[in-house]
């Protein structure tokens, strides 16, 4: 980009231009100055002057101003009427001395060229940056040290959102040879800000309105676009987007400053933001499997091998800080007749619907699993056997007033509790499993307790 004082040069030149035109056609400039020449000659060589400046203010507008369709139909209109009159003065005049009407035209050119720098200069006060989108070129990436490779490689090993932000912090700080950098990380309808300079951190949150909208127009755009800032002092920013994930955006802000040459160059940048983005990417792919790999593929609900490591880790948290823990044992009571008499298509229908209206009556911190086939078991953390018979009895009562299936649908449910001789899962998941058996021999449609629940206020046990 041109400063911002060249920006203004052919205008004012054609200022000038003008200027003096009108003094030579009043006779002015005759008195003031003696000439030597044929007075209409100066007179024709200053018009052509000010046509051709008025021409270069409107080619400098189209090498300087972000352009859009309508902006570029206004300046190409102007440069053809620049150029008519240059071209009709020229070859078309009997004289050499302009008419008034064409001087007052002239006139009219240098105003419109004046509000037109007003409107279309980046510098006004209503717009603090200039923003350019740049398309990536094809290129070959550029091969960073082995040091810098392996560092990319522990991006893959980062799930904390935190330690991740400051592993690519690190990285750019590193490679960039300390260019000032802000993340940008968009979450939960929320935009935070990280960096290692607290100047650069500052601008960008006093600006962000202005940043936010061009960065986040990259998410639809290829991979290696970028956005190109300047404020008014001839400061550069570039801004780039670094992943697709659509629950958490990242985008990155460089600060090379006025002089690129002197710090480093877009292509660097650009390289660099490419390897983040492709290591990110495939982070996301990874955890996508990941969790693929931990989900039962019909309900939705965890599977036995992942609820059984989640399981442990919270039952051995509420073990060191003391804290009760209870499990639910939950069985669709005669799930078969429904697959018999309607087909299993309807009884995955209805199993799915049920997982769900089971999980949608639990709390935030419990753990829900498929057991197998219709059976499902639930992890009460910090949950009394008192509090767990009133969250099991939530649960039996939202199934009983479920009415999309062609038959009524119950729960059996055994509860467990964790005590000195029941205190590992297995031991919880087989106590909750043979009450769960004793609830069906007893009728069905109800909840029993284990040996394990022996708070006084289940008198619901001696009914």
């Amino acid at each position: 980009m041109i400063k911002k004082a060249y920006l203004y040069l052919p205008l004012g030149a054609h200022l000038i231009s003008i200027s003096l035109l009108l003094v030579a056609l009043n006779g002015s400039l005759f008195r003031l100055i003696p000439f030597n020449v044929d007075p209409g000659h100066l007179v024709s060589i200053v018009t052509i002057l000010t046509m051709l400046s008025a021409l270069a203010c409107y080619l400098n507008l189209f090498r300087v101003t972000r352009l859009t369709p309508k902006k570029i139909m206004t300046l190409s209109g102007a440069t053809l009427v620049a150029s008519g009159l240059i071209f009709g003065f020229v070859f078309a005049a009997d004289t050499t001395v302009p008419s008034l009407p064409l001087v007052l035209l002239l006139c009219l050119q240098s105003i419109s060229l004046t509000l037109l720098h007003y409107l279309l200069q980046p510098g006004q006060k209503k717009q603090p940056f200039t923003v350019n989108l740049i398309k990536g070129a094809e290129s070959t990436r550029r091969v960073f040290s082995q040091h810098f490779r392996e560092s990319l490689l522990q991006l893959n090993q980062q799930d904390d959102n935190n330690e991740l932000t400051e592993q690519i912090l690190e990285i750019i700080d590193a490679t960039l040879h300390k260019t000032p950098a802000v993340l940008l990380q968009y979450e939960n309808n929320e935009w935070q800000l990280n960096s290692y300079s607290a100047k650069a951190k500052q601008q960008v949150d006093r600006e962000l309105e202005q940043f936010v909208s061009p960065l986040t127009q990259l998410i639809d755009h290829d991979s290696d676009d970028q956005v190109h800032f300047q404020d008014k002092q001839g400061n550069s920013f570039w801004g780039f987007h670094l992943n697709d994930d659509a629950e958490r955006q990242l985008f990155l802000v460089l600060f090379p400053g006025k002089y690129q040459r002197e710090t480093i160059t877009r292509q660097q940048a650009l390289d660099l933001c490419s390897h983040i983005k492709t290591i990110l990417k495939a982070n996301q792919q990874t955890r996508f499997w990941q969790l693929q790999a931990s989900l039962d593929p019909l309900t939705g609900l965890l599977n036995r091998n992942r609820f059984f490591q989640e399981a442990e880790q919270q039952i051995e948290a509420c073990k060191q800080q003391q804290l009760p823990c209870c499990l639910l044992f939950v069985d669709i009571d005669d799930f078969k007749r429904i697959n018999d008499q309607f087909g299993h298509p309807t009884g995955d229908r209805i199993l799915v619907e049920i997982a769900h209206q089971i999980k949608d009556s639990l709390r935030q911190q419990d753990l829900i699993a498929r057991y197998g086939g219709e059976e499902f078991v639930i992890l009460l953390p910090v949950t009394s056997a008192w509090q767990g018979t009133r969250i099991a009895e939530r649960v039996r009562n939202r199934v009983q007033q479920y009415n999309a299936s062609p038959l009524p649908v119950t729960l059996s449910l055994g509860l467990s509790a964790m005590t000195g001789e029941t205190g590992s899962l297995n031991q919880l998941i087989n106590e909750a499993d043979n009450a769960m058996y004793t609830a069906k021999k007893h009728g069905k449609n109800r909840l029993e307790a284990g040996p394990s629940c022996s708070d006084l206020r289940l008198n619901w046990q001696e009914s």
